[in-house]
């Protein structure tokens, strides 16, 4: 078996061998590798005790931030780039109080002891250069599960839910990303712990479903979640048709979390994201789409786009009709209309008009709020003959309006 890796990996693997310590390439790393998928970052497990290990990399920059839990950080470079690569001692875990944290580790020589503490089966694997064989510790069927695209529990489901409620939250992010089926026994036992999640911070539980949420597979995944009950227990009010409707979206965040909550008010959208801990941007852009999802298209697309551009800016405009589009209404001209708007460069915003407040005030409009309403009649006129936006037919239309008794 052949596993790419990168060079600085490579010295920190032997380093630790010629100090006399077993080392592995461990988890998402290893998954990663063996599907054909670089991976994020890289972990290494070893049978040298913390302080060993800092022994053997004393010479190296580190961070220790993980030290209570037997990981430290040895900050490498590969190609002149940073290159953190966490290595964490063999290790048992102790009684799990808060369903997330164990509540002490125990430091292990045994490598068979530490991948049978793990979530799931294809990250409970090991791989060194230095192994017998083709080098890979695969006690619990591992490689087998990546060929069968399975994501399965090590040991007994309920127990590793009920160690760590976030594993099932894991478990279909994998599925998702990775477009892997779910081992019945495990799906059995995400549904009947999904009431655990209530104990997981919602900034973990945000960083999981956003993962989730843009991934290849997201559909099936949140499928599978809604199915087992435990969509339920993080976004209760979520449909099948909207969870349908995200595989017609890019992979954008905002925009497939305005899908799934695509039926709700602007404020229970806010709140729900809120609850999570969505950013203020996400929150904003999700606002943005849903307060414009009956906005009227008429039949003259090119004016649609102009109107949906002043009502709301290109983003939300363009993130409106992708997710109208989605749930079936037909938005192609629309947004050929907005393309074209764009190239033109339509005025359709304020800043753009070719008069502001002081030429209005300077044709002798008093100051305050009528020189407000004048500019958005002008942006009005402007938007439905973009012709219109030129000083002299809009100075016209000033002295035509400034003394009628409506403006």
């Amino acid at each position: 078996m052949h596993i790419e890796y990168p060079h600085a990996v490579g010295e920190i693997l032997d380093r630790l061998h010629r100090a006399g310590y077993e080392a592995h390439i461990v988890g998402g790393s290893l998954r990663d590798s063996m599907l054909g998928r670089p991976p994020h970052d890289w972990d290494v497990t070893t049978s040298a005790l913390p302080e060993q290990t800092l022994e053997v990399f004393s010479s190296s920059r580190t961070l220790t931030t993980g030290l209570k839990h037997g990981t430290i950080t040895v900050l490498a470079e590969e190609n002149g780039e940073p290159l953190p690569v966490e290595i964490t001692t063999y290790r048992i875990d102790g009684e799990y109080a808060d369903a997330r944290h164990p509540t002490e580790v125990t430091f292990t020589r045994s490598i068979a002891d530490d991948l049978a503490r793990r979530d799931f089966t294809v990250c409970a694997m090991a791989w060194s250069p230095y192994g017998p064989g083709d080098g890979l510790v695969d006690l619990f069927c591992g490689r087998d599960d990546l060929d069968a695209r399975i994501i399965r529990c090590v040991g007994e489901p309920k127990l590793r839910f009920r160690e760590d409620a976030l594993r099932i939250l894991r478990a279909y992010r994998f599925a998702a990303e990775l477009s892997f089926d779910i081992d019945p026994a495990t799906r059995a036992a995400a549904n009947l712990c999904a009431e655990l999640l209530s104990r997981i911070s919602a900034e973990r539980i945000c960083a999981e479903l956003s993962r989730t949420v843009v991934a290849p597979n997201a559909v099936r995944a949140m499928t599978m979640m809604a199915e087992d009950s435990v969509l339920a227990s993080i976004l209760p009010s979520v449909t099948h048709a909207e969870i349908a409707a995200l595989d017609a979206l890019p992979p954008i965040l905002s925009l497939r979390l305005a899908a799934l909550l695509h039926h709700e008010s602007l404020t229970q959208a806010a709140d729900a994201l809120l609850k999570l801990r969505f950013s203020n941007e996400v929150i904003r852009r999700v606002g943005a789409a849903l307060a414009l999802r009956d906005f009227p298209l008429g039949e003259d697309h090119a004016l649609t786009a102009r109107r949906l551009l002043r009502e709301g800016g290109l983003t939300a405009a363009e993130d409106v009709l992708a997710l109208r589009s989605a749930f079936g209404e037909p938005t192609e001209g629309y947004s050929s209309a907005l393309g074209q708007a764009r190239e033109r460069g339509d005025c359709t915003d304020l800043a753009h008009l070719a008069l502001n407040g002081q030429d209005l005030a300077a044709l002798g409009i008093p100051r305050g709020p009528i020189i407000g309403r004048l500019l958005n009649h002008l942006l009005d006129a402007v938007i439905e003959e973009p012709a219109r936006n030129d000083r002299e037919q809009l100075t016209a239309l000033v002295l035509t309006w400034k003394d009628a008794p409506n403006i």
